[in-house]
């Protein structure tokens, strides 16, 4: 029995190309179709990664027991690795085979197992490119990519003559980088590709042995899917897909995490070239449930149902730039979400809280037994079904998720049951239409039930007040009791974790609850250093962080400060607030004071004295928002102007009044 030993010399294809990648806009009525689409020439620099698995040196790996598939002029024999003549130079590797040589022209199909029996007829062979939905797929950056992948189920083609073959690739490959802007703990689990126009990803390739080169494809699988395991996303990750080379009018890539979401974004045109990887653009994955944060019910009502529909969008929603709107996709598959909803507090109209952080039942109740949840899977939707005493308050509720067996929230929403209506204003800002009272309050008549609930600045979820405190001009002291977290956190942890307010132990630079910018969390991505240009703001954008009930919104600062330079301190009524005109209409302003980020002072301080309410704006530091203020001794904004230190830190606690969208 002869062997002979012939050398494959492998290479790959490599661009070294690159143009900045941009997310184009998709119009409102698109919003069912994709979150965002990716368009022709927005590919980024191609990686210079075969389809096989390589050393640091780009150089193709073979295994023990690679087989190829050689064809001389008239058959085909398989041949098997068997060494490297030179360890230091992987660049040449030595296949062999008992049977005679074959002699003259030849050619190789790698791996020998893509070849279909009996289709080679001297010039073409037919390859399968199916079962590449079961190679086991890495992720990373680029390096942690570098000889993992599984060689085995993606074919290589190599024409040349004697004893010495070229491989070129057949396939390229797109790496998808998704990642867990929120931090909230998505783990992907596959990445499903399909074609949008129906071209085939998968199949029998007729394959010119002369060329290496694709003449025709058959095939009918237009969708691939791509296995990871349970990948975190919350480190930036890249997910690789590899399909044949070639030009696509569009691909739908969607990722599917470990509850059963799905997340597709549609590409433009691409082209996948062959024996390279681009990298298609960071796309910051947001994730919410339902349509507002905030739910407003009439008193009486004995049942509220709540849309917890989940949603996402592939863009930082509290980027508000340009007045972006949020585009949303509902996700269709929630069998793994929402195994119960659990009451995080409540409070009746005047009741006073004494501790939220050991039971849902403290005294003071609105929620009538518990909520259930109704996963409505057949139509895409889920509501929460909320029972009511039909009595005035607030309430907080969150959603849970049935991976996490019920022990993290995914989601929480604020019930507010009070007689809610809105109010003309025609002011220098223009007309517009606010809230007739606080988020919160059940009244307007200048009592304490008319001070509404408290926000960090940014956050979605509200802070009961405690009605115990009937003044606070001065006084320190524990009056409002929630879990505490005592250095900054994530918007992730601001969303799993809606009871505890972040405290300082001094009210110094640095008081804000995110260590990043909080830019745009409430609709305005930019800042001001001065109190002229801040004014100068309208165009907001309700982002999914908004604390207002559907339709309303934080308002930027000149829809409050104008109200106020029609009003003076004649307006004013000792310990209530301020019965303010708004050009069409009245309204009333009640001095709510605020509660302090830093834990030594954390009364509500100028209770009965001082009203605040946020605006949307931020101060040039990130450290402060612009806010509106006034007091017993007038209105500290006023003909179109405000003091520079008109702002509070974002750590604070301060009401908020909304404006109509």
């Amino acid at each position: 029995m002869k062997k002979f030993a012939f050398t494959i010399l492998a290479f790959m294809a490599v661009s070294a190309s690159c143009s900045k990648m941009e997310e184009s806009n998709v119009p409102a009525d698109d919003q069912q179709k994709s979150e965002i689409e990716l368009g022709v020439n927005q590919i980024l620099c191609s990686i210079p990664l075969t389809k096989t698995s390589i050393d640091a040196d780009l150089n193709v790996i073979w295994s023990e027991g690679d087989e190829i598939m050689v064809f001389g002029e008239s058959r085909a024999s398989k041949y098997l690795f068997a060494s490297y003549p030179d360890e230091n130079d992987k660049k040449t590797a030595v296949f062999e085979n008992a049977e005679p040589k074959i002699e003259g022209k030849i050619a190789s199909v790698y791996p020998a197992s893509a070849y279909i029996a009996e289709s080679y007829n001297g010039t073409t062979a037919k390859i399968t490119l199916g079962g590449v939905d079961d190679v086991n797929i890495p992720t990373g950056s680029p390096a942690e990519v570098l000889g993992k992948t599984k060689v085995s189920s993606l074919p290589l083609v190599a024409a040349g003559n004697g004893s010495t073959l070229s491989f070129g690739n057949l396939f390229g490959g797109i790496m998808f980088r998704p990642y867990d802007y929120m931090g909230t703990g998505v783990k992907i689990q596959q990445i499903m590709v399909e074609s949008t126009d129906g071209k085939a990803l998968a199949g029998t390739a007729t394959v010119d042995l002369s060329t290496g080169k694709i003449t025709s494809f058959e095939g009918t699988e237009t969708c691939l899917t791509f296995k990871y395991g349970d990948t975190s996303i919350t480190s930036k990750k890249g997910f690789i897909a590899y399909l044949p080379a070639g030009d696509y009018a569009g691909l739908v890539i969607t990722a599917i995490d470990n509850m059963g979401r799905k997340f597709p974004v549609t590409t433009g045109a691409i082209q996948i070239k062959a024996g390279t990887v681009s990298k298609l653009p960071e796309l910051p994955l947001t994730i919410w449930y339902g349509n507002a944060n905030c739910i407003v019910v009439k008193p009486g009502t004995t049942s509220v149902e709540i849309d917890v529909t989940p949603k996402y969008s592939w863009k930082s929603d509290y980027d508000a730039t340009s007045g972006k709107v949020i585009r949303t996709t509902t996700n269709d598959n929630m069998s793994e979400l929402g195994n119960g909803v659990r009451v995080i507090w409540q409070q009746e109209e005047g009741s006073t809280l004494t501790d939220l952080t050991t039971t849902n039942t403290t005294a003071g109740t609105i929620i009538n037994g518990n909520p259930t949840i109704d996963l409505r899977l057949s139509e895409g939707k889920g509501t929460v079904t909320v029972p009511l005493t039909g009595a005035k308050g607030n309430a907080v509720i969150g959603l849970t998720s049935k991976i996490t067996n019920g022990a993290t929230l995914v989601w929480s929403y604020h019930i507010w049951v009070s007689d809610v209506n809105d109010i003309a204003c025609s002011t220098s800002a223009g007309d517009y239409t606010i809230l007739d009272r606080n988020i919160g309050a059940t009244s307007v008549d200048g009592s304490l039930n008319s001070y509404g609930v408290n926000y960090q600045w940014g956050r979605k979820d509200p802070f009961p007040r405690d009605f115990s405190a009937q003044s606070g001009t001065s006084a320190n002291g524990d009056l409002l009791k929630t879990a505490e977290r005592t250095t900054s956190t994530t918007v992730a942890y601001s969303i799993l974790n809606p009871d505890t307010r972040v405290v300082y132990t001094q009210n110094t630079t640095g008081a804000k609850w995110l260590p990043v910018s909080l830019n745009g969390l409430w609709g305005y991505a930019g800042v001001h250093g001065s109190s002229s240009d801040a004014l100068k703001v309208k165009n907001t954008v309700k982002t999914v962080y908004d604390p207002c009930p559907a339709g309303y919104k934080v308002p930027a600062l000149v829809y409050l400060t104008s109200i106020g330079d029609l009003n003076d301190k004649s307006d004013a009524v000792a310990s209530e607030g301020y019965y303010m005109s708004t050009g069409s209409s009245t309204t009333f302003f009640p001095y709510g004071g605020y509660v302090r980020v830093s834990k030594t002072s954390r009364a509500n301080d100028y209770q009965m004295y001082r009203g605040y309410i946020w605006s949307a704006v931020n101060r040039e530091d990130s450290q402060g928002v612009y806010i509106f203020r006034y007091n017993q001794d007038g209105i500290q904004q006023h003909k179109n102007s405000i003091g520079a230190n008109i702002y509070t830190y974002c750590g604070d606690a301060l009401p908020v009044r909304c404006i109509k969208e």
